[in-house]
């Protein structure tokens, strides 16, 4: 036995272990065997971890009470082109699989099953390279949008690429959002020229079609306005439905206004009501909606609440403006992210705890079921404690590449991410799921607005 633990000491590569085990399951010492099997597991799992085409992806021990990042021991990470834009969003379907949406001029939509595979890719928008996310329905479709359109594919096959949406003269610059009813609502800018008036005249507004058949329901229009004013009042966030089908969105120049997408009530008459106003091109977010119904939005460096279409609190935050939309845990705490710091925010519009990171403008914010709240950084994803805003979790990317979009997490617990080379990420979390929330990540989204049905119900 002296022998075999000095011989064990000398062996370093798998081949010599091989060599060992033949030698001794002839002399029968199987104790040892057994070493040597559980020595051979833990020298496959070091080459992983150093493995370059895993991305040499490092976790960072924050607490060893607390569960790490690792990789998955599947396909996870792969790479897509990341285009001049980088990677723009990543959507979750009920049946795991993960939509990938970069702006690119090659493919800008990517299904991935949950084990890394790629199931198919496209390319929609063949004369523009715009894209701005995508949206899942729950007809087995997946709506992806461009700035000259909203095309519609099979969610399973990838086939289709049919417009929803082809007016000449619109112009679109935000992700669409379904209705409770699966009514598709596409933000857009239209311009046209005005003979009456003798200028060019700019508007925008929200396109209503029907669920399946992609019928025009109508329209809720903002303008005309004339070319001096801002942006046309330019629709550059998702927007964000109720459940009684109230619509929510942010212009640019104008703040947040509510609308109602009632097919009763369009297209002959429909009532926007602005309940937050702005007067500059400020950046904002989109809103998000609470459990009870409170309305959430980030213009410039301001938080606002909104209840009962008025404005209930607001409250300044340090830090560059606002971005990424809100994003609520299961407790209700209001989740904002700045240029340098995430704040937590009761109920109440009082801060609750703020963390200086480096954040970029299109990172957003994931909550867990268990509270964690993930964010990503330059070149790191935390997970932080909802209590204090301590980092319980870590996941560094590989020569530090800035982490970009919004985490999604699995009901399995596994957070898949992006990083601005074009990895998709995949690991272990600290979390079982997304949090049980309203709106329990940054930037809506079906998955969002169909968790926000269950919780309201």
């Amino acid at each position: 036995m002296a022998l075999g633990a000095f011989m064990f000491s000398l062996i370093k590569k798998s081949t010599f272990l091989l060599v060992l085990s033949a030698i001794l399951i002839l002399s029968g010492c199987a104790g040892l065997l057994d070493l040597i099997d559980e020595l051979a597991v833990e020298e496959a799992s070091i080459s992983d971890a150093n493995d370059g085409s895993r991305a040499g992806n490092a976790a960072r021990n924050v607490d060893s009470s607390d569960k790490v990042a690792d990789d998955r021991p599947n396909e996870w990470p792969q790479q897509v082109d990341p285009g001049f834009g980088g990677v723009l969003g990543l959507s979750l379907a009920d049946d795991g699989a993960l939509f990938v949406t970069v702006h690119s001029s090659g493919d800008v939509i990517y299904r991935f099953s949950s084990d890394g595979s790629l199931d198919w890719a496209s390319r929609p928008f063949e004369s523009s390279s715009g894209n701005y996310g995508s949206v899942i329905g729950d007809n087995s479709l997946v709506y992806v949008a461009g700035i000259l359109g909203i095309e519609v594919y099979d969610r399973s096959s990838g086939k289709g690429g049919m417009p929803v949406s082809s007016v000449s003269n619109y112009r679109f610059f935000a992700a669409p959002a379904l209705a409770p009813d699966e009514a598709l609502l596409i933000p857009y800018q239209w311009d046209a020229y005005n003979v009456m008036a003798g200028e060019e005249q700019y508007g925008s507004g929200l396109e209503i079609v029907e669920p399946g058949t992609h019928a025009f329901r109508g329209s809720i229009i903002l303008g005309p306005f004339g070319p001096g004013e801002p942006s046309g009042m330019r629709i550059e966030r998702t927007p964000a439905v109720a459940v009684d089908g109230s619509v929510f969105f942010v212009t640019r120049g104008g703040g947040l206004y509510v609308a109602s997408t009632d097919e009763n009530t369009l297209p002959e008459e429909n009532p926007t009501q602005i309940l937050v106003e702005s007067t500059s091109s400020i950046p904002h977010s989109a809103p998000a909606i609470g459990n009870d119904g409170t309305v959430y939005v980030s213009i410039g460096s301001i938080l606002y609440a909104v209840g009962d279409e008025e404005e209930l609190w607001s409250t300044p935050l340090s830090g560059e403006p606002v971005q990424a939309s809100p994003a609520i845990g299961p407790d209700g705490t209001v989740y904002v992210a700045t240029g340098d710091k995430l704040f937590a925010v009761g109920g109440s519009g009082t801060i609750v705890w703020e963390r200086e990171l480096s954040i970029s403008d299109n990172t957003g914010i994931a909550v867990g079921d268990d509270g964690t709240v993930y964010i990503g950084t330059e070149n790191i994803v935390y997970g932080l404690s909802p209590e204090n805003g301590e980092a319980v979790w870590s996941f560094e990317t590989a020569a530090g590449a800035a982490v970009t979009g919004t985490p999604v997490i699995d009901d399995e617990g596994t957070l898949y991410f992006a990083d601005e080379s074009g990895l998709i990420h995949a690991v272990e979390s600290r979390s079982s799921g997304m949090a049980l929330s309203s709106w329990p990540s940054s930037g809506g989204g079906v998955r969002q607005q169909a968790r926000q049905i269950a919780v309201g119900d």
